[in-house]
């Protein structure tokens, strides 16, 4: 039998003992679904038990643990009070659309009917800014406060404005962006410009990866302790409760770790999803989801999601945004035309990433080999597709991938990361080549300054474009953070099993492990000395069916976006070759019939 290859890695983090066995026999959970949960982390009965509960409403942390959160609060108490004109200015993806929605509704219960300003993505770009400020104070001077969310944090430029001009506006920072190190990360006196953000230097808060509609719903959550009884009787009991499943949508759809706090959010959040109380997404599920019993991560992430942020990509974000917010009949309509220009993205999306996949002047073999990240730029790209389509092109290349549109000499970029390349940090190192820069460790949104860098110290300095400079560091830094090992696909197994451990129970037990996403992936299992022994090639060879046999029993398989390589080896292997499978456990149910299907990943033999 061969050895398995060295891209496989075990996950398994020390060598099990009389433990396991004790944890198999305490909790009553196989022992294929035990070794999942102590390779991750959960090695006692209190951690699997709480791991796997049902979410409830004191799971959560304290909303007070946030930084300046007593502030922003009081701030908010007070426009309510004196009935104040409120502007809420947010992002136009799915997390910043979430972010607006909720905090609109909660006002609009009190009878505030704040505005919503969310910026045209390739008008105006990402964040609040100076020049919006000013032009607002001189449109509408009765507006006294803007509550940021999912955006602001490195908006340092409002910041000393607001604190040193305008004393007559108030702005509130609800946000989950990393902070800048250049920039003001954390204030003892936050005067006029109030930052709410776990990433802020002086939080206490035991998580910091909330999305930004988290931290929108912690910053309702605490408005609400203590506000007064009269205003709270405004308020269903369940109201927080209710909001929950759409920040579950924000969680997953802006990618954050489904661990800790953000677990509980979109485990309870997807159970109350089916039947939510905001009319808009629920039009839009029973459209694009009418079947479904349960929803998971996958049908938010890969049917939800590309919806929400269709809108923001393609025209503006306004569709999406009143979907979310108005209760009235015209919710077919947005949803049908949210459709229209989700199909419209997808087209453009497919047309974009094949026109740099088949480009010759790429030589992608040196670049991933040697330069270690892809950054390129073109007039014609559309702005808002360059992250989705960086994302395509990291799951091709396995490295960093930056785009960039150009337009006039200024460029608008979007980056996708590796786990092994944390680009926010990395970016970090040469900020002062951004006019704009914010994100996290695998996403991140760039605005580079114009002209030339006259922080690069070179003799040649006013005759490169900074764009060139900029990659030129960049491709200095990527290929000395990343060895070849680092980009080589990795695929991290939790545990190796035989067609005997496979039974309706496992597949049952597994489901308690959910949900999954980045933080808590889908469990990938090894199975050894297996026989291929059927295969009907899908889709003119895009995908394969697979018979396959280990110890006596069989079982169904898909592997799914098969390249020619792995067309070439299934065609070479036969009946009597012994192969090697990494793979999903899934159920596939159709219609009233339902039944245990390997998803393939890898194959050796």
């Amino acid at each position: 039998m061969p050895e398995i290859p060295e891209n496989w890695i075990s996950v398994k983090k020390k060598e099990y003992s009389q433990s396991l066995e004790s944890l198999v026999f305490l909790l009553k959970y196989s022992e294929v679904v035990i070794k999942v949960l102590v390779n991750r982390g959960m090695d006692t009965p209190e951690k699997i038990n709480n791991f796997i509960k049902e979410p409830q409403g004191k799971d959560f942390y304290d909303p007070f643990l946030l930084p300046n959160m007593d502030i922003a609060v009081d701030r908010i108490l007070k426009a309510i009070k004196n009935n104040e004109n409120i502007l809420i200015f947010g992002d136009y993806d799915a997390d910043g659309i979430i972010s607006c929605a909720l905090i609109y509704g909660f006002l609009k219960k009190l009878s505030l009917d704040a505005k919503i300003h969310i910026p045209d993505r390739s008008e105006e770009g990402y964040d609040i800014n100076v020049k919006f400020v000013k032009k607002l104070k001189k449109e509408s001077p009765q507006i006294s406060l803007i509550i940021c969310v999912d955006c602001g944090s490195n908006s340092i430029e409002v910041k000393n404005y607001v604190n040193n001009e305008l004393y007559n506006l108030d702005v509130v920072v609800c946000d989950h962006h990393k902070i800048v190190k250049t920039y003001d990360a954390g204030s003892t006196d936050p005067s006029h410009f109030i930052t709410v953000n776990p990433h802020d230097i002086n939080s206490r808060y035991p998580f910091k990866y909330l999305s930004g509609a988290g931290v929108t719903f912690k910053l309702i959550n605490a408005v609400l302790i203590k506000m007064d009884k009269n205003l709270k009787k405004l308020f269903e009991k369940d109201y927080l409760t209710n909001l929950i499943d759409i920040v579950a949508v924000s969680t997953v759809a802006d990618l954050m770790p489904l661990v800790d706090e953000n677990r509980i959010i979109v485990k309870w959040g997807l159970k109350i999803l089916k039947n939510t109380k905001n009319s808009g997404m629920k039009k839009l599920i029973e459209t694009v989801l009418p079947d479904k019993k349960n929803l998971n991560t996958y049908d938010v992430g890969f049917v939800i999601a590309p919806r929400l942020n269709a809108s923001g990509r393609i025209e503006s974000a306004s569709k999406s945004l009143r979907l979310l917010t108005s209760d009235s009949a015209e919710n077919e309509n947005l949803v049908f035309k949210i459709n229209e220009l989700n199909d419209k993205r997808r087209k453009m999306q497919e047309e974009m990433l094949s026109e740099i996949l088949e480009d010759s002047k790429y030589d992608f073999k040196y670049i991933i080999n040697h330069q270690k990240i892809f950054i390129e730029k073109s007039i014609n790209w559309n702005e808002g597709l360059l992250g989705i389509v960086a994302s395509d092109l990291v799951k091709k290349l396995n490295i960093p991938v930056i785009l960039f549109k150009e337009d006039n000499k200024k460029y608008k970029g979007s980056g996708r990361s590796i786990e092994e390349f944390d680009l926010f940090e990395n970016l970090n190192k040469i900020n002062n080549f951004f006019e704009k820069f914010g994100g996290h460790k695998m996403a991140c949104g760039i605005t580079l300054n114009a002209g030339s860098n006259q922080d690069i110290k070179s003799k040649s300095i006013n005759k490169i474009d900074n764009y060139d400079l900029f990659k030129s560091e960049m491709i200095k830094i990527a290929s000395k953070e990343l060895s070849e090992l680092k980009t080589n696909k990795k695929y991290y197994y939790d545990a190796e099993i035989d067609f005997d451990d496979l039974t309706p129970d496992l597949v049952k037990q597994l489901k308690l492990l959910e949900p999954f996403g980045i933080g808590n992936t889908k469990p990938i299992f090894l199975v050894r000395n297996c026989r291929i022994t059927d295969k009907n090639f899908l889709k003119n060879g895009k995908h394969v069916s697979l018979k396959i046999k280990n110890k006596g029993s069989y079982k169904k398989a898909i592997f799914f976006n098969i390249n020619d390589k792995i067309v070439s080896d299934i065609n070479n292997i036969d009946i009597n070759t012994p192969v090697s499978l990494l793979c999903n456990i899934d159920e596939n149910v159709y219609e009233q019939t339902s039944y245990l299907q390997l998803v393939i990943l890898d194959l050796f033999y």
